[in-house]
């Protein structure tokens, strides 16, 4: 089998980070209840909002973890079925 390119690699890795940096699942809790305010994609710097306030608590933001596993499995599935499909077209 030919070995890949590292930036073929570099590429995934770096999509990857972008992903898991950029484009984290959140949901907005406030409340005693935990009262769903809003969901969002959001950047991990933009989960802190102190001068926030809904009803007079400030929100939450919660990490939606299926959410976020779900689209980390569906890039790494699509990253595997181009690399097979790299790697065929590679053998002829």
């Amino acid at each position: 089998m030919k070995k890949r390119s590292p930036w073929f690699y570099l590429f995934f890795g770096a999509i990857l980070l972008l992903i898991g940096v950029f484009f984290v699942p959140y949901q907005l809790e406030w409340g005693p209840e935990k009262n769903i305010y809003s969901a969002t994609y959001a950047p991990i710097w933009m989960t802190i909002h102190r001068h926030v306030e809904v009803n007079g608590f400030h929100p939450l933001y919660v990490l939606q973890f299926q959410k976020l596993l779900s689209e980390l499995i569906v890039f790494v599935i699509f990253f595997v079925m181009t690399y097979m499909y790299l790697s065929g077209r590679s053998r002829e």
